[in-house]
């Protein structure tokens, strides 16, 4: 193989590996991207879900407080 052959052939190589780096940083990011968005989901559920906990347990002591305050 002559020289310019050689340096053709190393920067074919260099190139592929950029391109593939690059698909694989893209790939990373979008996963990233994903599990970040599927986390703020599930906290928002569960934040939904403690709020209307939190609710029912209002209810139920105000109904306790109902109940006792008379007797007093």
């Amino acid at each position: 193989m002559s020289e310019q052959q050689e340096q053709d052939l190393g920067e074919t190589k260099h190139a592929r590996r950029s391109r593939s780096g690059f698909w694989f940083g893209v790939i990373i990011l979008l996963i990233i991207i994903g599990l970040a968005g599927a986390g703020f989901y599930l906290f928002t559920q569960l934040r939904n879900q403690q709020e209307g906990l939190g609710g029912e347990v209002k209810g139920q002591m105000s109904k306790q407080m109902l109940t006792i305050s008379p007797s007093l």
